[in-house]
This record gives structure tokens, C-alpha cells and sequence, in this order.
């Protein structure tokens, strides 16, 4: 930090799903195959239209995010890469050595995603079947584990818990940097707040309005300070399409879920509001496009709900108008954003050339 301030992160998204990049949403078609030399290619133009630090997905529909991200490391020079950690897929020990190593490849640009599973489908596909909370409690000795690690490149750990035993842990090569690289943590149950504020380096919220954010960060931040002394910042995971025109960008944003079959409808795909979907954080985003609402405010449009899982939300605008909307999480405490937007190569350049000059550093 520079005279006290936080600098902004503006992440990117790398588009690493069996479904690959796109102009329209919701055809069922693989548009722009997620070859490795076009995933190269979208994470080198995020990287020159001034984006720090890319999301890479991880679940069964997704290409090893590990080995995508070690080979794109050799290919950029300066943008990060937030590759997911999945505890109960792996040991606390490898898991660091893994990590250890990618940031030595790449010569520190780590940062980590700790995902313990807000699908239990998902994770018994990988054949992990603890519960939801099970998880979490699992997470908690994992992360306690993966710091014991990171507080010390010379530490012998020795750990005995309920999921964990580690014996005279030792792995080279140490960790890039003194605490080992930031955790970016997501999740809005119980469970998952408890372990993220005991863990977590930056909050990860998809795009609901300002309002509910800024009400479960307070949340999470205090319980953070209180219980265990520590800061926690917030990170928002949004889509973007940004045009000169606001008519304009308005019309292409309901232009690329147009014609599908859950279009003004709860979704078919993300399942409804509660009861059939296990995350917490799923039923926030399905609950924003109940009863076919799809804008809130001038800028957040929910539509993107109606025809994939996770972040559902896009600000969508000309650059004032969007810069405007951000503005408003910076308010509230943002200091991370992970943006995306279809393709992803061209929505990395309009982010760098219309909306970057009119975003703030830091704060």
C-alpha cells in the first residue's frame, strides 16, 4: 500500500468451462472451444488492457485450473492468477507444496481461491461426500493446516484434528512471499461465513445490489475483528458489457440470453429460489430474478441467472454509467472486482479502453 492506501484489484475471468467463450448464452453450443492457445490469448489481452489478476473456475465441467494456470504463467509476465484450492480433493501439505510451486513458476503472481464445495453434486462427482457444514468444518482444519505452512519457509508441522493428521509436514519450495499468497473465500451460510472469517483475505461476493452486500460484509468483517483480530477486505464477481451507449449496451445484454428457454423465468437451470438448491449464495442470485425481474437500479442486470449457475449479475452501460455502479461498492468497502463478459477477449478491451480511465487506483 502507497500512503496508507488499498489498491483496487481489476481481475479478469478465464473462460476454461467445457463451454468455452461465446457471443449468446443459453444455445447449448460450444461457440469458442476453450483451446489452450485461446485461453492464452484471452488471459495476454486481459493482461495488456490493464487487468491484475485472473479467476480460474474449478468443478468437473472445467479443465485443471493448476495446469492451465502454469502453462499461462509462461506466456504473460505480469497478471495473476486466482486458482482454486478444493479441500477434501487434496491434502493440506500437497496442496501447499502445489501452490508453492505455481507461485515460484510464475514468479509470485498467486492468489487463491479456497473453495470447499457450495455443491454437494458436484463434489460426490469427485467423489467427495461430506455434507455442506462438513465441509466447511473440514475447510477450517485445512486452511489452519495450509497457514501453519505459509507462516514459515523452515516450519515442521504437526497437526492432529478430526479430518487432518500431519506428521513432521515439511515441503519445498517455501512459500513466494512471508504469509504465502492472499485467500479469496466465498460463501454465505453459517458455515461458510465462520470459517471465512477466521481465513479469508478478501470476502468474495457475486454481484447482488449494494445494499445486501454491504450487510453481510459488515457482517463477516466484524465477526472477523472481533473473534480473531484480523481484516478481512471484499472482492464482487461481476459480469460487465460496456458501450458507448446505454440504450445500446441495454439492448445487447438482453440480446445474449434472448430466445432461451428460461428467459423472464425462474431458471431451469439454476433451480428456484430454496429448496432445491443446496448454496446459500445460488438461492441470493435465484432470488433476484424471481417473478421475471431482471434490472435493479440503472446498471445491474440479473438475467445472466436465467441461463448458467454462480455469478449471475452484469453491469451494463456507457462507461460513466457503469463506473457509477462500481463506485458504489468502492464505497462500501470493494477493493477487489472479477469481472468478465462475452467473448472475453473483446470485453477485456472495452474494459481497458472505455472503463478503466475512469475507475479509482486505490483508496
Amino acid at each position: 500500500m502507497e500512503n496508507g492506501k488499498q489498491p483496487i484489484e481489476y481481475a479478469w475471468y478465464l473462460p476454461s468451462n467445457k463451454r468455452g467463450d461465446a457471443t449468446r448464452l443459453g444455445t447449448g453450443e460450444v461457440e469458442i472451444p476453450p483451446e489452450i492457445d485461446y485461453l492464452v490469448h484471452v488471459a495476454k489481452t486481459a493482461e495488456a488492457s490493464g487487468l491484475t489478476n485472473m479467476l480460474i473456475p474449478c468443478n468437473t465441467s472445467c479443465s485443471d485450473g493448476w495446469l492451465l494456470a502454469s502453462a499461462i504463467a509462461r506466456e504473460t509476465s505480469s497478471i495473476k492468477f486466482c486458482v482454486a484450492i478444493r479441500p477434501g480433493l487434496t491434502t493440506p501439505t500437497f496442496a501447499v507444496q502445489q501452490a508453492n510451486t505455481l507461485d515460484f513458476i510464475s514468479g509470485g503472481r498467486l492468489t487463491v481461491n479456497v473453495v470447499p464445495g457450495g455443491s454437494s453434486v458436484d463434489a460426490r462427482r469427485y467423489g467427495d461426500w461430506a455434507g455442506h457444514d462438513a465441509r466447511y468444518e473440514r475447510a477450517d482444519e485445512f486452511l489452519d493446516i495450509v497457514r501453519a505452512f505459509w507462516a514459515d519457509e523452515e516450519a515442521r508441522v504437526d497437526y492432529a484434528g478430526s479430518h487432518y493428521q500431519v506428521e513432521d509436514g515439511f515441503v519445498f519450495p517455501g512459500p513466494a512471499r512471508p504469509g504465502g499468497p492472499p485467500l479469496y473465500f466465498g460463501g454465505s451460510s453459517p458455515a461458510a461465513k465462520k470459517v471465512i472469517a477466521k481465513h479469508a483475505d478478501v470476502f468474495l461476493k457475486w454481484g447482488e445490489p449494494p445494499w445486501q452486500i454491504a450487510e453481510e460484509y459488515e457482517e463477516v468483517k466484524q465477526m472477523a475483528r472481533e473473534e480473531h483480530g484480523r481484516d478481512l477486505r471484499l472482492g464482487v464477481r461481476f459480469h460487465i458489457l460496456v458501450r458507448e451507449d446505454d440504450a445500446q449496451a441495454r439492448e445487447e445484454a438482453e440480446s445474449i440470453i434472448a430466445g432461451t428457454a428460461s428467459y423472464g423465468e425462474s431458471s431451469s437451470v439454476t433451480g428456484e429460489v430454496a429448496g432445491q438448491v443446496e448454496s446459500v449464495s445460488q438461492q441470493r442470485m435465484n432470488a433476484m430474478t424471481a417473478e421475471g425481474k431482471l434490472w435493479h437500479g440503472p446498471a445491474l442486470f440479473s438475467g445472466i441467472n436465467l441461463v448458467r449457475q454462480g455469478a449471475g449479475t452484469m453491469l451494463v452501460g456507457s462507461p460513466g454509467v457503469v463506473a457509477e455502479a462500481m463506485r458504489e461498492y468502492i464505497d462500501l468497502g470493494a477493493t477487489t472486482f472479477i469481472l468478465s463478459g462475452w467473448p472475453h477477449d473483446e470485453e477485456a478491451r472495452n474494459f481497458g479502453k472505455y472503463l478503466l480511465p475512469l475507475l479509482p487506483e486505490s483508496v
